[in-house]
């Protein structure tokens, strides 16, 4: 078996208009976008998702990591306290 190369995914963050454009094609609008002193925190609704309400992500440019956390559509749907 041979080494797999897989396309790399490039999400756009616009701090200005405060606009996520995914690889996909796929644009949307910011609830937030702070850039704070290790990076950028950004948070989006996701409205096609029937689960999540929004999804939070940490951009660390120095350690070349994103941080993605999805926040449940309901207090309920919760695993932990």
């Amino acid at each position: 078996m041979g080494t797999a190369i897989t396309p790399q995914l490039v999400d756009i963050v616009d701090t200005i208009s405060s606009v996520r454009s995914y690889s996909s094609g796929t644009t949307r609008r910011l609830r937030t976008c702070q850039e704070e002193r290790w990076g950028l925190r950004v948070e989006c609704p996701t409205p096609e998702d029937p689960f999540h309400d929004s999804e939070v992500t940490w951009l660390l440019p120095e350690i070349n990591l994103r941080l993605t956390h999805q926040r449940p559509r309901s207090r309920h749907a919760r695993v932990g306290p």
